[in-house]
């Protein structure tokens, strides 16, 4: 029986896997291969020689030497994924033949071809930028497919959290876009490489992306498409997750203010009112804030309000128009609100509501939170906390902290959210000590937070109740005055929620 590119027995195949084996040998050398792929040097030297290849060897050359899967088992297509094809191989040769060009023009001295002796020249150079016109729309024609190929696998690498895999396309995605004037498929990549940073954790990098998004579209004159809208509510998502409220805020506001009446009776243009509304809620704008999200969820078809019900139940929440309980039995809708009732019910600490969230809300559906993300670990461990069993659970959060951190861009918002978090799992243990020292840290890092940043309101809130609880010397009665002070000036704004802090 045939076996495929013509291999007629199993012993024939696994030979000419062998030597596609050995042309990686002569060019790494065995110790590299053993080293790279957790092999031992005697195995590898063996799969060189005789016997069955294991599956298992070929996949760890695959992910430590970016090898080519086709080529590995079939012999097809280039030895490593980032070898070029054919194709590629010929637009390479464009691309000399339009940087000879673009040498051409360059050589010529332009400012000095004015009389009639110099007519020769001046054909010469006309003729140099005919073909280099030429060559730029024969390369555009080229570069775009093959760009477009490579922005489909940038993103499925992206999808696929193949975050080094997807730094070696992007790279060739860039170098294949100087040569490409699709304006969509640059913004395409542009968007693509903004979510990449944002999964690699490069939160400015990832901001600087979407800003250079948005100022194109508004160049190309304002939110007057779906594409362009979707960029201006990336773009003020990107600045929420950074903790900058105050510029997000802005950015939308001048974005509704520049849209078309086309784009605002638009789905995407109701999600960026309400995260307008969602950053004013975060502001202190707790009243326009409400009314803005309410008419998002009012104007949404019911079967696509997920986005917004997880902002409409936290506007809810915050100004005390709903329990946690009002808000648990309207069903879990999404996974995003499930999470935001578990962090509620662990900042109030309401054992109840929090236990029967953990009961309910965590698993692998999809309305429920999985098991090992930080909200579902800190919800166990608070329960554990308020149900008197025994522990080192101090200890525990630590752990928690270095393998499952808290999901926040902003390193200073991430180090107050791990610190206020601290504070009150010591308090809850009983740790006078710990406690005291950790709602000092947390006071610092709060702090330290750049006046450009903006942090939960309801977290400062918890940390109100850690310095009223933590803090018990005369020493430290003026820092309890000011967030007793906090606390009052927040409820009279409307912010009834943080009368659980008091």
């Amino acid at each position: 029986m045939e076996n495929r590119k013509g291999v007629s027995e199993p012993g024939d195949y696994q030979q000419a896997v062998r030597e596609r084996l050995n042309e990686l040998r002569d060019r790494y050398g065995l110790s590299e291969i053993s080293r790279r792929t957790l092999t031992p040097l005697t195995n590898v030297h063996r799969y060189m020689r005789e016997g069955k290849v294991p599956a298992e060897f070929c996949a760890a050359l695959v992910d430590a030497f970016e090898v080519n899967p086709a080529w590995l088992l079939t012999g097809a297509q280039g030895t490593l994924l980032s070898e070029v094809n054919p194709d590629t191989a010929r637009l390479g040769g464009d691309l000399l033949e339009l940087v000879n060009a673009m040498n051409a023009v360059a050589r010529m001295r332009i400012g000095a071809l004015a009389g009639r002796e110099h007519e020769k020249k001046l054909r010469e150079l006309g003729d140099a930028l005919d073909t280099y016109e030429r060559l730029r729309e024969r390369m555009n024609s080229k570069s775009r497919p093959l760009l477009a190929e490579l922005v489909d696998r940038f993103h499925e690498c992206n999808n696929e959290m193949q975050l080094e895999r997807g730094a070696h396309v992007r790279k060739a995605a860039l170098q294949v876009s100087r040569f490409c004037d699709d304006p969509e498929l640059l913004r395409r990549l542009d968007s693509v490489q903004a979510y990449h940073e944002h999964l690699s954790g490069r939160v400015d990098a990832a901001l600087a992306i979407h800003q250079r998004l948005f100022a194109r579209r508004m160049a190309e004159g304002g939110v007057n498409d779906a594409q362009a809208c979707d960029a201006a509510a990336n773009y003020v998502l990107a600045l929420r997750d950074s903790g900058r409220f105050q510029e997000g805020l802005r950015v939308a506001e001048a974005a509704m203010l520049l849209a078309s009446d086309e784009v605002r009776a638009s789905e995407l243009f109701i999600e960026l009112e309400c995260i307008a509304g969602a950053f004013q809620m975060e502001l202190g704008e707790l009243a326009q804030g409400l009314a803005r999200i309410q008419r998002a969820y009012q104007r949404t078809a019911p079967a696509k309000r997920g986005f917004v019900a997880i902002f409409l139940s936290r506007v809810e929440l915050l100004a005390d128009l709903a329990t946690l309980r009002d808000v648990r039995l309207k069903g879990f809708d999404s996974r995003g609100r499930t999470r935001l009732l578990i962090r509620q019910a662990a900042l109030v600490e309401d054992v109840e509501e929090l236990g029967l969230l953990l009961k309910d809300g965590i698993g692998d559906g999809p309305d429920q939170v999985p098991a090992n993300e930080y909200e579902s670990r800190r919800g166990r461990l608070i329960h554990l906390l308020l149900t008197g069993r025994k522990g080192d659970h101090l200890g525990a959060y630590h752990k928690l902290i270095e393998e499952s951190p808290p999901p926040v861009n902003s390193l200073q918002l991430r180090e107050v959210l791990a610190r206020v978090h601290v504070a009150q799992a010591a308090r809850l243990a009983g740790s006078t000590k710990a406690a005291e020292k950790a709602t000092l840290e947390a006071q610092k890092a709060i702090e330290a937070v750049p006046p450009d940043r903006a942090m939960m309101v309801d977290l400062l809130g918890l940390h109100a109740r850690n310095v009223r609880e933590s803090l018990k010397a005369p020493k430290h009665r003026a820092l309890q005055q000011r967030w007793s002070a906090y606390l009052d000036d927040r409820i009279r704004a409307g912010y009834g929620f943080l009368r659980y802090f008091q």
